[in-house]
């Protein structure tokens, strides 16, 4: 009986260890597939980015650059979430870009121009802009794509024999653009009947538009 339940005992303890030795797959640090099917699926670096507004140049920060690409595909597609942040501080009088995003899903790419339509929940490809619209930045305002009143287009090429692709991004924004005047308003006093000057300062606005275009470079392996 006492050599029975020494099997037992031993048998246990196999048991234990080899439960022990066993991680489960929730445990393995393995990383995700955030990126939809594909055989192949290169990881290239930003290499030049080129940003104007109403035909001049700005500067802008990179946040957050996310872009891969299918290449072995007979058409390659590209995935891309970006997103950019102004370092101008100078204010040009007009509405201008802040920050901005820029995220398409699986997009082939064949050279030829797709129009960024709609907007974060609802479109596979979308763009937004956050705009300064005065001094003030209780003024600024987000603007999605759409296919009415902010239109962008996106085209995506790739020369496989540089191993380089370029991403072209155009838009037009719509908004209004705030300040304020400072003027000198004259009253009459009733008790003297004199003349006196007062200074006020005026809210104005106005219907703005900005043309927003954007080239990025990037380089793989």
């Amino acid at each position: 009986m006492k050599h029975f339940n020494n099997i037992i005992i031993i048998s246990v303890i196999i048991i234990i260890i080899i439960i022990s030795a066993c991680t489960s797959p929730m445990d393995v640090n393995t990383p995700r597939k955030i990126i939809p099917l594909g055989d192949y699926r290169a990881i290239p670096n930003l290499s030049q980015v080129t940003i104007t507004e109403n035909g001049q140049a700005s500067y802008f920060n990179a946040n957050n650059v996310y872009v891969r690409i299918d290449t072995i595909s007979q058409e390659p597609a590209v995935w891309m979430d970006m997103s950019f942040e102004s370092s101008s501080v100078e204010d040009s009088g007009r509405i201008s870009v802040k920050k901005f995003n820029l995220y398409i899903d699986s997009l082939p790419v064949n050279g030829y121009l797709h129009q960024i339509i709609g907007n974060p929940d609802s479109s596979n490809f979308w763009s937004k802009f956050t705009i300064s619209r005065a001094q003030d930045i209780a003024y600024d305002t987000t603007l999605n794509s759409d296919g009415i009143n902010n239109l962008s287009d996106v085209t995506v090429n790739i020369n496989k024999a540089t191993k380089e692709m370029w991403v072209f991004l155009n838009t037009m924004l719509y908004s209004k653009r705030f300040w304020t005047e400072e003027r000198d308003t004259i009253i009459t006093d009733p008790a003297t009947g004199f003349k006196i000057s007062i200074p006020i300062t005026e809210g104005k606005y106005a219907q703005d538009s900005l043309h927003f275009y954007g080239s990025f470079q990037f380089q793989y392996k």
